[in-house]
């Protein structure tokens, strides 16, 4: 049985502020660098984030409770293209997936029972990751970060060339 879920929309921001002491970033903050990560609607952004970001999204399962917190990232790549990037967190296990814009359609329209069905395509952190992906073919992909319980805390992603 599908789910009729609802896509809810809350306050996101993309910011260059600084991570706790200690992070990845070699000074303790994010550091700059291009790779996007600004706001644009409906996404979280686009290209790799850098600086802060937080789930700005949930879908809502069958009961009405949300049961999947998230935000996305569209990546435009040609075949072959390679995005590499740090990210991490103060602890808190952060779940991510890479999907075609077709399974980012399904998984907005499925919701929860859709990610269940991804299986190996999901990886997760909870302190830092070096991320390194390679675009099976050109087109539309949506880098989707995501937690089944509540997390407001801030993730961080610094671009690596």
């Amino acid at each position: 049985m599908l789910c009729a879920c609802l896509l809810s929309v809350t306050v996101f921001q993309v910011s260059t502020v600084s991570a706790p002491a200690g992070g990845p970033g070699g000074d303790g903050g994010p550091g700059g660098g291009g790779g996007g990560g600004e706001p644009s609607p409906p996404h979280g952004g686009v290209g790799l984030p850098s600086g802060s970001f937080k789930f700005n999204r949930g879908l809502t399962g069958e009961n009405g409770l949300t049961c999947v917190y998230y935000t996305d990232f569209l990546l435009t790549a040609n075949a072959g293209q390679q995005f590499k990037a740090r990210f991490w967190t103060s602890g808190a296990t952060i779940n991510y997936t890479i999907v075609t814009q077709t399974e980012f359609t399904s998984l907005q329209q499925t919701g929860c029972s859709y990610l269940s069905g991804l299986g190996s395509q999901i990886e997760s952190f909870n302190s830092a990751i070096s991320f390194d992906w390679t675009a099976p073919q050109t087109g539309q992909y949506h880098l989707v970060f995501y937690s089944q319980t509540p997390y407001s805390g801030p993730i961080y992603g610094l671009p690596q060339s």
